[in-house]
């Protein structure tokens, strides 16, 4: 047989196996010469039927037939023996083939009919074609004798007909063949007079009638015009019903009534009689030559009443007295099945059930009299009526004959009763079988994805209606529902849960997720912005299939929706199968009427790609025959699925019952709704709607666990006893757990509380609306559990909630929780536990936005953010870290978790509560986080677990989560091949029979998958240690083993990308140090970096970068190559990860300190060895400081783009610090040990030596440029800084932290040693230096604008810096440099500050100085702010400024808009993002004359005493400042942002209005449009009005302050200055010197050397260490900066 052809019979192979009448198939296949002698008997000789047929389908296989085809011949005979079993293999092709198919089928229903009939039913059968035909009786005698039955009767032909009855005629024992043939072929008929309709569609659409003994469902419908398929009577069978069809037409209303009565009782009685089921059909035509085929639906109109009525009338009638009880029992209700015509109710059929039960029939005959019957008309009115070929007659019944077997009817009937009630039983119940599916037998839910489908809904349905029947879609987690009804927004189930459920849906059309809808080719691909849009949601999404009223798209017919909208749908199917864990889907199907077309359609594809993960679910087999029959037909799917998933004939009403029982009961304290806490105390419910498009957030509800005071005291302890036990095992908190006092307070609570009720009442900076509070803990130490008893303290008082997800509408859903339903709202307290930085930023950065929005500038506090940061470290200096929770309990605290165990024990003992030893947290805390407590603990724990796979999970597990900083856990389908096999051994899914001492490890987590992690983070490393040193592994083995495993075969499933999202961190991720400083790689890389399993570190890194293509993996990889000097390999892996990622800042910032690190080894090479080649030296220093430089200039310009609030700094101190090694380095060559000479040369004031001849003319370009550069990029790295200093309480955002790790004093010191002077700045002799000389001696101070010198206020002998300052920038301003006025107004304002100065600078100095400043302002690249400050500062015309240097107003006005065009320009996002948020000003204008008119907001503060969040106003109010600040007058603009002043020239004539803004919104209506006073301070944004005021409120006539009183520097935290770089290169060169040195002198005899040099050599140990430690602290301080 043909490969191809054997390939059709495999598919269907195990069908075959099961149907395969093999016995009458192997002789039509031996007469064809298929199969020889032997083969006959090879088959013959299996033992059971199954056996014969796969051994005939084995031979089959093997044979060739000369000029034949095997399988056609195979093919051919199989169709006259089983022509269903043929359809099967042959599929449907055109129109024609389907044509053939519809025949076929109709016949295989007549050969199925004869088939089933047994001798003596053969018999009867015959018996009225024989009389027909007058053939003689004796025909059936003698097929009695021989035994044929209906089956043997379809194989005979003419040779077996001859030796059958030799005594008949040719052409008698042809017309029996005719006739059986011709009886056979009645089904084409039928299908022919509908040929119109099959070519026009593939098959025509099959009805099935109600099941016997069942009521009218919603969803039960004929169609006008279908034929219904399963009305074939089965003599013999007295429990499936015989049908009678009656079509009532050509009847007047009461003609058509009599019929009624008559033919019913005919019926029943017939029925009864013959002890068999039955049912009538009135409108159904019963095919009697009418031109109508047998089983056509017609339908009639009778009133439903008057036809029972007639029914209960006839028997009455009928039946006599005695037996009209009898007869009502056994003819039941009437049904109406509703006839619809294109969609509308047409009529009914009606139909009567007739079902005459062994104990209601007993020994009796049933007479009826025909009621319409006159007395005078012949015959007899009793009349005994049998079934005949389905029909009631009379003909012909021998009634002494049946008198006598009537017993033994009912012994019959009774057997069949009792046979059918025994297969009833043996069968599953709806309950197992949806256990089957949805819990692979237990009795709740495994980790399944289930997707539910729903066709068109009955439109007669109320909402009450679809609350019986399918409320329980409401208590499954969906991942997506597809829904085929066009009105189900309106009048169907997504109505009903949106209304009464208040669920919440993500609306989607197929059209979304079709792919030509979406492409573009300038935008995302269409998978790009498909996961954007579904993970920017955590909604789940509702996807209307066939048409979307709102949005305007109408249903569609079958082909038009296959033309337009099945691509869509195939896609959207496509996506889910590919977010699914592999076989964990499950195709729920809800088939809840006939009008599912287009479904039917759709389930092709869907099953086709989620084989075996599927059910249908319908009422009756009516609605599900034709679903089943197309999928068989089209070979979607085979008979066995369709038997086995396909669940009906069961109520809905039965079905929620059964899934009710799967989802569990209500959890009581869900039951009430959700109360929030108003401004005035009272509570307000929020809508369940509301609260479930709050998803990210848990809401905790102002009466939290009220529920528990309602229910019975043995629920309530049920309830409290668990969660007590799920707690101290070690899962997270439940709220019944702080309600029943299961929670420790610890000792630090209170102080955190106080801190954020201070927040939450307002103390938070000026113009800042969000607040923060940050405690840090360490992991396992209680911090979550701390932080949900801060919520739970506040829930009464205010808003609170839980972060749980974070998603791009989370600060939405936290505004709305604010605003709902309140006018003047409170803050939200929202705890957020262990967020990546970068989210908590963002998501600070919107809130702020949104309450800017809000506020309008007005104080007010939106929400305070109680923020979780897990450390594993506590932090050696915890100076800006309020609040640690180490793994330390006070003694208080130990007694308390001593006291609880005891309790437990006493309560175990009484058989009250679980065993406390086995509640691992409680005993961990116990004992004090005791490290060997835990150790004995888990190694006695796994020596019970036996199995090597859970040994391997258990061990997986742990090491995901040992190395995981947000310990998450691992989603359950990425451990299925792992696991496989178990559930071939236990039948379930394999998280379900896990063994107990595994159990007790690990917990069961629910995010966006069910996932598995290790019971307490502290258990992790022990778990993980003590597996290791049972498998003989190292961690770099099991991490590599895991990686290779299937689990991390890579795949686009949820689960999957979950898993691959801890693994990616796990690489990426890194930890703050006891330091504060993050450590240089990821947890598991450091401790292989620092075990020296350095290329297991890299392998691991690679083979995870191989699995994700993550860009930073690669970065990862490149770090590490860049700590192990590969420069090679850094340099591939750093520009595979620019390649893929071309314009993110990060990753060519990687690429910059390749060459950054690269030079300061080539340092540190040069120091040791002396280089010989200077030249090289030279060539290969300036090489990698410049293509550094390149890389880090990259990163500035991509970070300047970046729509990003914390935007990366990196490249600039990247640039500063490449220069600062490229210094230290050409130090080295001799013509640059005198930095001047080193400085000169930069300069182009030096000889050029010929070091530099190597070099290119770009690059000694560069070099030339390089202090300039420098000196830019430092003043844009001290923009950045002060930019970024936090406001929050304890907050600093990265950049924040990044400045003070990188310490740009340092910075700025070591450039200030290259290029400032080589001597010690001082005054003596200061006058008879150069300018230039000068300058380079103020930079030796390390101040290049304000902010610098204001730095030096903390620093040691700040007043004689201070003075040297001042002094060397004035001495150079009769030929000033920008420079020089800058630096001289600088220091001359920041000495104000300074206590004890008597002799002030120059205040007409100051005024020269700052105009020469502005006019000589060129913005080249970088944008100063200081020229305007200064101008605007000094030069604004107060009552007590008389000098004639003041500039003319109008200049100042001028100079007013420069400045804010500057600024803005300085700061483009500043206005997009932050509108309304303006910056403190610094410096404000007094009543004082000269230098004294500015006073530094600083040493306002000192007055009023104020350090820590101090509100501007609260400074500006005290009396000492209301007595020292100038005030203004001016006119307040009505929005209340601005004020409008005039200026008046010299001459006293005023110049145009114009505005300048306030610090805060004035929130007074009563002062808008009006004249106030104010006070005018000076920031980086221009000039602000402060403390605005009314005459009547401003403080009488006062006298000016003259002694003010200055910033006490005792008041201050000195700061020592840390050692600038160049000082340790000097020394580093010193020491090498000294240790050369030595080692000449140990050269020489001892005795020959002077006591100085025996000293040195004595040191030499010392130096070597302080060498070490220096070349230490330089590549901690490079590494630390990657």
């Amino acid at each position: 047989m043909r490969t191809s052809d054997w390939n059709k019979i495999k598919e269907k192979q195990s069908d075959l196996h099961e149907d395969l009448e093999a016995e009458d198939l192997v002789h039509h296949l031996y007469e064809k010469h298929v199969f020889t002698e032997d083969d006959k008997e090879r088959i013959m000789h299996e033992a059971t039927r199954k056996d014969k047929a796969r051994k005939l389908l084995d031979i089959l296989q093997t044979k060739e037939l000369q000029g034949d085809d095997v399988y056609a011949v195979f093919l051919s005979q199989l169709r006259r023996t089983q022509p269903h079993l043929a359809d099967m293999l042959k599929p449907p092709g055109t129109a024609r083939r389907h044509k053939a198919a519809a025949t076929e089928s109709s016949k295989g229903r007549q050969v199925d009919h004869i088939r089933n009939l047994d001798i003596d039913q053969l018999c009867e059968f015959l018996t009225p074609l024989l009389k027909k035909n007058n053939i003689t009786d004796d025909v059936l005698t003698q097929m009695k004798v021989q035994k044929i039955t209906g089956r043997v009767f379809l194989d005979l032909d003419k040779t077996d007909m001859k030796e059958l009855f030799p005594e008949l005629t040719f052409g008698e024992r042809r017309i029996i063949i005719l006739e059986r043939d011709e009886y056979i072929q009645c089904g084409k008929q039928q299908t022919e007079s509908h040929g119109d309709a099959t070519e026009e569609h593939s098959l025509p659409e099959r009805e099935y009638a109600r099941k016997f003994d069942t009521k009218t469902g919603c969803t039960e419908k004929y169609k006008k015009g279908k034929i219904l398929e399963n009305l074939q009577t089965r003599p013999g069978n007295k429990i499936d019903p015989t049908h009678h069809c009656i079509a009532l037409v050509g009847l007047d209303v009461d003609s058509a009534l009599e019929t009624v009565g008559w033919e019913t009782m005919k019926f029943a009685s017939s029925c009864m009689n013959d002890r068999t089921n039955g049912t009538v059909h009135f409108g159904v035509y019963d095919g009697s030559g009418d031109g109508h085929p047998h089983g056509e639906v017609l339908g009639v109109t009778l009133e439903r009443k008057d036809c029972e009525d007639t029914i209960a009338e006839s028997i009455r009638k009928c039946f006599p007295p005695d037996q009209h009880d009898v007869a009502s029992a056994c003819i039941h209700p009437a049904k109406y099945v509703d006839v619809i015509d294109n969609k509308e109710c047409c009529g009914y059929v009606l139909e009567i059930d007739i079902e005459p039960k062994a104990c209601l029939v007993k020994d009796q005959a049933y007479f009826i009299q025909d009621q319409y019957m006159k007395p005078r008309e012949k015959g007899s009115r009793q009349k005994l009526f049998r079934l005949k070929l389905g029909a009631p007659s009379e003909e012909g019944i021998d009634i002494a004959q049946f008198m006598k077997i009537k017993s033994t009817l009912d012994e019959q009937r009774k057997e069949a009763e009792e046979k059918y009630a025994a297969k009833t039983a043996q069968g599953m119940n709806l309950l197992q079988q949806l256990r089957m599916f949805l819990c692979d037998g237990d009795t709740q839910m495994g980790d399944i994805y289930p997707v539910l489908v729903i066709s068109p809904l009955d439109k007669s349905l109320s909402l009450k209606d679809i609350h019986n029947r399918f409320s329980f879609i409401a208590d499954f987690e969906w991942v997506c529902i597809f829904d085929f009804d066009p009105t189900g927004h309106s009048r169907g189930i997504y109505e009903y849960l949106e209304k009464e459920q208040k669920m919440v849906f993500k609306v989607m059309l197929t059209d979304d997720f079709d792919q030509s809808e979406r492409e573009h080719p300038q935008t995302k691909s269409r998978d790009e912005k498909l996961n954007e849009d579904m993970e920017s949601s955590h909604l789940k999404p509702w996807i209307f299939c066939n048409g979307y009223e709102p949005m305007e798209k109408q249903d569609l017919g079958v082909l038009e929706w296959k033309r337009k909208r099945s691509e869509g749908f195939k896609e959207a199917v496509r996506y889910f199968y590919h977010r699914l864990p592999r076989d964990r889907a499950m195709i729920v199907s809800l088939l809840v009427s006939k009008e599912y077309d287009v479904m039917l359609e759709a389930a092709e594809e869907m099953n086709q790609k989620f084989q075996n993960q599927w059910m249908m679910l319908a009422e009756t087999d009516s609605v599900a025959a034709h679903w089943k029959d197309q999928l068989f037909n089209r070979q979607v799917e085979d008979k066995t699925s369709l038997k086995t998933r396909c669940v009906t004939g069961f109520k809905w009403e039965d079905v929620r019952a059964c899934m009710k029982e799967i989802t569990g009961p209500d959890d009581p304290m869900t039951r009430t709704e959700c109360q929030l806490v108003t401004s005035t105390g009272t509570f307000t419910a929020l809508p369940k709607n509301m609260q479930n498009a709050m998803c990210d957030l848990e809401i905790l509800s102002a009466t939290e666990c009220s529920e528990l005071e309602t229910v019975g005291e043995n629920e309530k302890t049920k309830i409290q006893k668990e969660a007590e036990k799920q707690f101290y095992e070690g899962h997270s908190p439940s709220w019944v757990n702080f309600y029943s006092a299961h929670v420790l307070k610890r000792k630090i609570h209170d102080r955190i509380l106080d801190d954020v009720k201070q927040t939450l009442d307002g103390s938070v900076p000026d113009n800042v609306n969000v607040g923060r509070v940050t405690m840090h803990h360490q992991p396992g130490s209680g911090g979550t559990t701390t932080a949900k008893g801060i919520l739970w303290d506040m829930k009464e008082r205010y808003r609170c909630c839980i972060l749980q997800k974070y998603s791009k509408e989370s600060h939405k859903q936290i505004v709305s929780l604010w605003l709902y339903s309140v006018q003047k709202a409170s803050p939200v307290l929202v705890m957020i536990d262990n967020l990546e930085e970068e989210k908590l930023q963002t998501l600070m950065e919107l809130l702020q936005a949104e309450a800017s929005n809000h506020f309008q500038g007005n104080p007010g506090v939106l929400c305070v953010l109680l923020i979780c940061h897990r450390q594993t470290c506590p932090p050696i200096d915890r100076g800006n870290v309020l609040f640690m929770l180490t793994q330390e309990l006070s003694p208080e605290e130990k007694n308390w978790f001593q006291s609880k165990y005891h309790e437990l024990t006493e309560s175990f003992k009484k058989q009250k509560g679980p065993n406390p030893k086995n509640l691992l947290s409680l005993n961990i805390m116990k004992e004090n986080f005791s490290e060997q407590y835990i150790e004995n603990t888990v190694r006695e724990i796994i020596q019970g677990i036996k199995s090597r796979q859970e040994r391997s999970l258990l061990k997986y597990v742990a090491l995901l989560n040992a190395y995981d900083l947000h310990f998450r856990g691992v989603p359950i389908p990425c451990f299925d091949p792992l696991m496989s096999d178990r559930k071939h051994i236990t039948g379930q899914r394999w998280e379900k029979c896990l063994t107990t001492p595994l159990k007790m490890l690990l917990a069961h987590t629910k995010a966006q998958t069910t996932s598995l992690r290790i019971i307490n983070p502290l258990l992790c490393k022990w778990i993980l240690t003590i597996l290791m040193n049972v498998d003989e592994q190292i961690l770099s083995d099991v991490m590599l083993e895991f990686l290779n495993s299937e689990s991390c075969k890579h795949r686009h499933d949820v689960a999957s990308k979950d898993l691959f999202k801890i693994l990616r961190e796990i690489m990426k991720v890194r930890e703050p140090t006891a330091s504060g400083k993050p450590s240089t790689f990821s947890r598991l890389i450091q401790e292989l970096y620092d075990s020296k399993d350095v290329d297991a570190a890299a392998e691991i890194l690679a083979t995870t970068f191989d699995k994700t293509s993550d860009s930073f993996i690669a970065q990862q990889l490149a770090r590490l190559y860049i700590a192990c000097e590969n420069w090679e390999k850094a340099v591939e892996y750093a520009s595979e990860a620019t390649d893929r990622q071309p314009n993110n800042s990060y990753l060519w910032d990687t690429h910059g300190q390749i060459f950054k690190v690269r030079l300061s080894k080539l340092f540190e090479k040069g120091l040791a060895t002396d280089p010989e080649d200077t030249k090289k030296l030279m060539q290969e220093a300036v090489e990698y400081a410049y293509e550094g430089t390149e890389r880090f200039i990259k990163v500035q310009e991509l970070s300047s783009m970046e729509d990003t609030s914390d935007p990366n700094t990196a490249g600039y101190f990247g640039q500063v610090e490449i220069c600062s090694s490229l210094l230290d380095t050409l130090s080295l060559i001799p013509d640059f040990k005198d930095k001047a000479n080193l400085r000169m040369f930069l300069q182009g004031s030096l000889t050029i030596p010929e070091e530099v001849d190597v070099l290119t003319d770009k690059q000694r370009q560069w070099l030339t440029s390089l202090q300039k550069n420098v000196f830019t990029t430092l003043r844009k790295l001290d923009d950045e800084a002060n930019k970024h200093r936090s406001d929050f309480n304890g907050a600093q955002s990265r950049n924040a932290l990044f400045f003070q790790r990188r310490n740009i004093d340092r910075l700025r010191q070591t450039i200030s040693g290259y290029f400032g002077d080589e001597d010690a700045p001082t005054l003596c002799g200061a006058d008879q230096l150069t300018s230039d000389k000068r300058r380079r001696q103020v930079r030796n101070f390390g101040v290049y604008s304000l902010q610098h010198i204001l730095q030096l206020l903390k620093e040691e002998h700040s007043r004689d810096k201070l003075l040297t300052i001042y002094g060397l920038t004035e001495m150079n301003l009769s030929k000033p440099l920008p420079f020089d006025c800058r630096i001289a107004i600088g220091s001359a304002l920041v000495l104000l500050q300074v206590p004890h100065i008597s002799d002030l600078p120059s205040f007409s100095l100051l005024l020269e100085a700052s105009d020469r400043l502005y006019n000589m302002n060129h913005e080249d690249k970088y944008i100063d702010l200081e020229p305007y400050l200064y101008l605007l500062l000094l030069h604004w015309p107060t009552p007590n400024r008389k000098h004639p240097q003041l500039v003319k107003p109008v200049t100042l006005v001028g100079a007013l808009t420069k400045w804010k065009d500057a600024y803005d320009r300085k700061y483009p996002k500043q206005q997009q993002r932050h509108p309304h948020r303006i910056e403190r000003p610094f410096f404000f204008l007094t009543k004082n004359d000269d230098i004294k008119s500015v006073v530094h907001c600083d040493q306002m503060r000192n007055f009023h005493k104020t350090f820590r969040n101090y509100k501007l106003q609260s400074v500006l109010s005290s009396r000492e400042n209301q007595l020292l600040l100038q005030r203004f007058e001016g006119m307040l603009s009505g929005n209340g942002w601005d004020v409008k002043i005039q200026l008046k020239t010299p001459s006293g004539n005023k110049l145009p209005a114009f505005t300048i803004p306030l610090f805060t919104r004035e929130t007074r209506p009563s002062l808008r449009n009006k004249q106030v006073s104010f006070v005018i301070g000076f920031g980086w944004s221009g000039p602000k009005a402060c403390d605005i005021q009314t005459e009547s409120t401003i403080l009488g006539a006062v006298a000016p302050v003259h002694n003010v009183v200055r910033h006490d520097t005792s008041m201050l935290s000195t700061r020592v200055a840390q050692p600038a770089l160049h000082m340790d290169v000097g020394h580093l060169i010193t020491i090498h010197e000294q240790l050369k040195q030595i080692q000449q002198l140990k050269t020489r005899p001892r005795n020959h050397l002077n006591p100085q040099q025996l000293w040195l050599m004595q040191q030499e140990q010392q130096l070597l260490y302080q060498k070490a430690t220096l070349l230490k602290k330089r590549r901690e301080d490079c590494l630390g900066s990657l």
